[in-house]
């Protein structure tokens, strides 16, 4: 938790992040998508929210939450599907969050079709959280 927060201290004070969100408002849909990919991990969550955040101040917080929220519940599938798939057998523990619940799902054999729209407004109404916040900013 500590090396993700240094990671974004870094990417702030860096300039790195501003270098990166100067592309379109094309290329930020897909970065707000990517993006929140990463949204979903504790260990990448830090750099994750203030990148969104920052998103936020050059295009919609809804649409950053929109998309951010597709590329969450993309990443959440993916981990659930490893789980399931996987690691069925084994005992999974994670002191995390998001890694928790979702993997408590995957040995629950909880369908799909319930996990996406579940996963999708959760992550939705946490980045929209983040967005909005740093939009008054």
């Amino acid at each position: 938790m500590g090396a993700s927060v240094a990671l974004a201290w870094f990417l702030i004070s860096s300039g790195v992040l501003a270098g990166l969100l100067a592309a379109t408002d094309a290329g930020k849909i897909f970065e707000s998508f990517a993006v929140g990919i990463f949204f979903t991990s504790a260990f990448t969550l830090a750099p994750a929210a203030i990148f969104l955040g920052e998103l936020s101040q050059s295009i919609s917080p809804w649409v950053v939450a929109t998309f951010g929220a597709l590329g969450a519940m993309c990443g959440d599938l993916i981990l659930f599907l490893f789980i399931r798939d996987r690691l069925a057998e084994d005992i999974i523990a994670s002191p995390l969050p998001d890694e928790f619940g979702v993997s408590l799902l995957g040995l629950s054999r909880v369908k799909v079709a319930i996990l996406l729209p579940v996963a999708f407004v959760m992550n939705f109404l946490g980045i929209l959280a983040v967005a909005g916040i740093a939009s008054l900013l």
